[in-house]
């Protein structure tokens, strides 16, 4: 199902549009009016309430696909479903059914000022507000599904363009744009390149940027008509053409950056291995120093205090047996174990 939803200040002009179409039906309201008179009195009521707000009109168009033909007691459900989701909560509201067209389709007007309290249903993020709840709809009434505009690459002139075409024979800003842009991108561009091939087409190209000066987003603007990127659809967008004006570079960088890394890695552990080396050399000849000490004290000790038992050099050569036995037994020295076991 598509959602097509336009703002204006006049109810009258709106109501005759949809009311004179041929085969056009007034098929649910809240007031009691039938005719476009009689209807514009009444959303007068509402619109003196708030005198201040311009666009007092709103109105949407809901189609669904050529293959589908919904009832009016269910087109009467999805308009009403419709309302609620876009919070027109006590505003009042006219449904026309046309049939002008192949594919079936309904014209909802409807006051944004609230007869009950006098206070405007908010417009703010209204055509996602209405793109997200038309995906509801769609599985709530097991309608075709519509993809989202932002998930659109190239997105489709509205319908007041289309209409402003047809009057004036002029192909609308956006169509030109897109085509203009997808020229500028053949052969894969730089950044420069790009921004130089649209000026020269006149088109005016600004780049968003954030504090650190990376850039963020790019909108452009032809006669006067400016549309950010994503307006145009995601092809158009910063992030879809900074994968495509930067890909050769990006894949040079990387390519470069990967083999630096290497080579820091490589380096790096070339020198871990050296430190690793030198570290454990050290290691063993302190420890080898210090084994040398260890057996050259042992063997000192061990011969004096044998050669004191053995030649009685001493009147307490017994005590002195007793020190070297405990001292170098309990060291596990097998000559001197090997001594004081046959001795």
């Amino acid at each position: 199902m598509i959602a097509k939803q336009v703002q204006g200040s006049d109810f009258q002009k709106v109501l005759n549009y949809v009311h004179n179409k041929s085969g056009a039906r007034l098929i649910g309201s809240n007031m009691t009016g039938k005719d476009p008179e009689s209807l514009t009195e009444e959303f007068r009521m509402s619109s003196d309430l708030r005198k201040r707000v311009s666009k007092c009109v709103y109105h949407v168009s809901l189609s669904v696909s050529p293959s589908e033909k919904l009832s009016e007691r269910v087109w009467m459900k999805i308009a009403r479903a419709y309302l609620n989701g876009m919070e027109f909560n006590g505003n009042q509201y006219a449904i026309y059914r046309h049939t002008d067209r192949e594919h079936d389709h309904i014209h909802i007007i409807a006051s944004r000022i609230r007869i009950t309290d006098g206070s405007v249903v908010s417009d703010s993020w209204n055509y996602r507000r209405s793109e997200k709840l038309v995906m509801l709809l769609e599985q709530q009434f097991g309608l075709s599904q519509t993809p989202c505009s932002w998930k659109k690459n190239k997105r489709s002139p509205t319908t007041g363009e289309i209409r402003r075409q047809r009057r004036t024979g002029e192909v609308n800003k956006r169509s030109q744009l897109q085509t203009l842009i997808q020229q500028s991108l053949q052969d894969s561009p730089s950044l420069d390149q790009f921004i130089g091939r649209l000026t020269a087409r006149g088109v005016s190209v600004r780049l968003r940027k954030s504090k650190e000066g990376k850039i963020e987003g790019i909108s452009y603007g032809l006669d006067g008509v400016a549309f950010q990127g994503r307006q145009l659809g995601r092809d158009y967008s910063w992030t879809s053409l900074e994968l495509l004006l930067a890909k050769e570079t990006s894949y040079q960088f990387s390519q470069n950056h990967v083999i630096a890394q290497q080579d820091v890695i490589a380096s790096g552990a070339t020198e871990l291995v050296a430190v690793t080396t030198i570290v454990a050399e050290n290691q063993d000849t302190e420890d080898n120093k210090l084994e040398q000490q260890k057996k050259q004290l042992r063997a000192k000790y061990a011969h004096d205090a044998i050669t004191r038992w053995l030649h009685r050099l001493e009147p307490n050569a017994e005590e002195l047996w007793h020190e070297a036995k405990e001292l170098f037994i309990s060291h596990q020295s097998p000559v001197i174990s090997h001594q004081c076991t046959h001795v």
